[in-house]
């Protein structure tokens, strides 16, 4: 195989080892609250509040693939995987842009452990990989692989910023989580994470503005580029990735510099807080308290700063003249940073541009949101969202992740989780995995279920340890019950023959009544008791002894519960918000259309808002409502829009007509011997004032593009010209050129050219 292919299988293979596109490694995992560390570089807010007393990861692994071409079931993986098959189904002779993301995680010894029960910390170590395809021409990679099956010449006209990147770092991070506010029903948390990080290297390759033609030369010498301009670039920093003898060594050889950190805050409502609470007041530490959690974190951020390799890096405008030839086995069985070389060896074509001595690599930063709800004790379910933040376009070494939003299912307890991880993004669209946690071990994969009962463009799996000792509950002190003292013998005292003088009567002696002259209580020594809402119910009986109330509410005012303004004890819906006239309930919506009776014009068929409650009309009585239909006025065909379906024969005979229209060698004046057929045209339009015309104006390619898209574009003036000159309004028409871009035979042959230089006309009432 020679080194060519070795580079494209082993981007693809690598692409089978690393993440696919989406911001989320260990996908089910992270969101366990019994994640431990592992759960810092999710959020690094989780440090702080977490249900182990420290946790330690011995060795996590996380490894994906993804791309937009290729696809497999989990019976073939092996055949998959194999390095043609794999490179051919990434590069698709279809000529569809290639697209994969890769990475590679492995999460380092790395440990949490709390402080108290406010404050956390961490110490984390992480070594990635991460490649990065897009939109890479497939055709022009089949023809620098040689592979059958492509037709000759074939004109390249991308206006893509086509690029391969690779990149590997080391990363060493220290993280303080602290809790904000836990009191009551509301809990805040907060995370920062700053890291050291060692980049161990990167090596790109980019292509921008490609326009060119490749032929296959008739003597048998290769495929060549002619007739060609654009940008292309190759550079490279640090340890060459593309090396055949890249070892292990060649990663602890950390060859940049960089800085960088994630930053997360987490939000719980605890409405049942009062459970999760000692005696003492102190939280149970070991217990999951939310029903509710929302987490916000910037995941990512920061550079690595590169020396330039200057013997493997160059950028080039492309300019190779027509008639002049670039072969394109030139770079056949050399590696991407080999290209440089060969790139310099021809300066007639390739004119080099200037570049910096160093360079910063962006790391794939992403914004994540995070809300996790607890359906029953030990079931959550979690949605999250990841956007990707950093672009590619102007710096092609850039590591970034596909945008994307899950949706997890999970059953969780302290020694034990199971979640299916449903996923959609922007790379391989949705996929369906599983994974578990057994005590210290914890295993799954974000699409084993898409590719074990379908097909899956993604390829995934996780594994790792971690142990740790969980918080524990706290248990009650035994207290040790004194006996009960002996009751006093009671010495019975002869009765007084005078009783003490009780003035106000209350049963309460004068000497022992602070009130002597006012009737009072035992409880009040004497006194009445107060009111101080004044609402006739005594202070020691008021629930709301500050707010005058009712009796039937223990002395406090009728609830509101709705909020509406109307007492629950007059309000019809007090648990829904309404108003007076309708006796606190909600103005009814007889059609339900969510538009209320008193402002629905048609208050028993629901309509919409725009029509005051009616439904969308249907002016012309076709079946088709006004908004959809191209012709409101005039009854027509659900089919056509709403409008009159055109007669097969008229549509006929204006095809006739488009066959039959000639223009002078080059040109775009029109040939006398078209105008009867286009006369036959112009009696169509006029005979059907509703009917429009669509000219669309074709060419083969020969000559560039831009003055084949240009004549195109004055043939179809042309024609749109003579029919308003013989009296059809030009509202009435819309004339396209579209060059070369639209053959309808193989421009190889004399046959195949004439049928693609041609005039269409289409009808449409619309």
């Amino acid at each position: 195989m020679s080194r060519t292919k070795k580079l494209l299988a082993g981007m693809t293979v690598l692409s089978a080892l690393s993440n696919v596109g989406f911001a989320q490694d260990f996908p089910g995992f992270r969101s366990s609250n019994y994640a431990g560390v592992n759960g810092v570089f999710a959020n690094p807010a989780n440090a702080a509040d977490s249900r182990f007393h420290w946790d330690f990861n011995l060795l996590s692994f996380n490894a994906n693939v993804g791309n937009n071409n290729a696809s497999y079931k989990l019976s073939a993986v092996n055949e998959f995987f194999k390095d043609d098959s794999l490179v051919s189904k990434l590069f698709p002779l279809n000529n569809q842009p290639a697209n994969a993301l890769v990475a590679l995680a492995v999460h380092a010894p790395s440990i949490l452990f709390n402080v108290n029960q406010k404050t956390s910390f961490a110490i984390t170590t992480r070594v990635r990989g991460f490649g990065n395809v897009n939109d890479v021409d497939s055709r022009m990679v089949n023809t620098i692989r040689e592979q059958d099956g492509i037709t000759y010449p074939y004109t390249n006209g991308s206006t893509n910023n086509q690029r391969l990147a690779m990149n590997g770092w080391a990363e060493a991070g220290l993280t303080f989580g602290r809790v904000l506010q836990d009191k009551g029903k509301h809990f805040f948390k907060a995370g920062v994470t700053l890291r050291y990080l060692g980049g161990i290297g990167n090596s790109y390759a980019q292509i921008s503005n490609l326009r060119g033609t490749v032929v296959e030369d008739a003597g048998g010498k290769g495929k060549y580029l002619t007739d060609a301009s654009g940008i292309l670039g190759v550079g490279a920093g640090g340890v060459d990735l593309n090396a055949d003898n890249l070892s292990a060594d060649d990663f602890t050889k950390l060859e940049a510099r960089g800085i960088g950190g994630d930053l997360g805050f987490v939000y719980e409502f605890r409405p049942d807080f009062e459970k999760y609470q000692n005696a003492d007041g102190s939280w149970k530490r070991n217990k999951t308290k939310y029903k509710l959690k929302i987490g916000v974190s910037l995941l990512d951020f920061g550079k690595i700063k590169y020396n330039t390799d200057a013997i493997n890096t160059g950028l080039y405008d492309i300019h190779i003249p027509a008639g002049q030839a670039f072969y394109l086995n030139e770079l056949s069985g050399k590696d991407i940073n080999e290209y440089n070389g060969v790139l310099q060896s021809y300066p007639q074509y390739f004119t080099p541009k200037a570049t910096a001595s160093t360079y910063s690599v962006s790391l794939p930063t992403t914004l994540n949101i995070d809300v996790d709800y607890r359906v029953a004790k030990r079931v959550f379910i979690n949605a999250a969202g990841f956007i990707s933040t950093v672009k590619s376009e102007g710096k092609p070494f850039n590591a970034l992740y596909s945008s994307s939003v899950s949706l997890t299912p999970r059953y969780e307890s302290s020694v034990f989780d199971f979640y299916v991880p449903v996923t959609y993004n922007t790379l391989t669209k949705f996929n369906a995995g599983a994974g578990l946690r057994v005590g210290p071990l914890f295993l799954g994969s974000g699409a084993v279920l898409s590719a074990l009962l379908d097909k899956s463009k993604q390829a995934d799996a996780y594994v790792g340890i971690h142990v740790g000792i969980q918080h524990k509950s706290k248990k009650a002190k035994k207290t040790v019950q004194e006996p009960a003292p002996e009751p006093p013998v009671e010495v019975k005292k002869p009765v007084a023959a005078i009783a003490p003088k009780d003035t106000d009567g209350d049963g309460i002696s004068d000497e022992n009544d602070k009130c002597p002259t006012i009737k009072g209580t035992a409880a009040n020594q004497g006194c009445p008791v107060g009111d101080k809402d004044n609402d006739g119910i005594p202070d020691d009986q008021d629930e709301c002894p500050e707010v005058a109330g009712v009796a039937l509410y223990h002395g406090c005012p009728v609830p509101d519960t709705d909020k509406d303004g109307i007492k629950d004890d007059v309000d019809k819906c007090p648990t829904v918000a309404g108003l007076a006239k309708y006796n606190g309930c909600p103005a009814p919506d007889a059609d339900k259309d969510g538009i209320v009776d008193e402002e629905d014009k048609c208050p028993t068929i629901a309509g919409i808002a725009k029509y005051n409650g009616c439904p969308i009309p249907d002016t012309d009585g076709d079946g088709v409502n006004d908004e959809e239909d191209k012709c409101p006025t005039v009854a027509g065909a659900k089919e056509n829009n709403g409008c009159p379906v055109i007669k097969k024969e008229t549509i006929a005979k204006v095809e006739k007509a488009a066959k039959n229209i000639y223009f002078q060698s080059g040109k775009a004046v029109i040939l006398a011997t078209s105008n009867a057929q286009l006369n036959e045209v112009v009696k169509v339009l006029k005979a059907d004032t509703t009917l429009n015309i669509a000219i669309s104006g074709h060419t083969d390619n020969t000559g560039k593009a831009e003055a084949n898209l240009k004549v195109s574009q004055q043939r179809a003036d042309a024609v749109k010209a003579y029919f308003v000159k013989k009296g059809v309004a030009a509202s009435r028409i819309t004339a396209t050129g579209y060059g070369d871009t639209k053959p309808v035979a193989p421009n190889t042959t004399v046959a195949g050219r004439q049928k693609n230089r041609r005039v269409e006309l289409t009808l449409r009432n619309y």
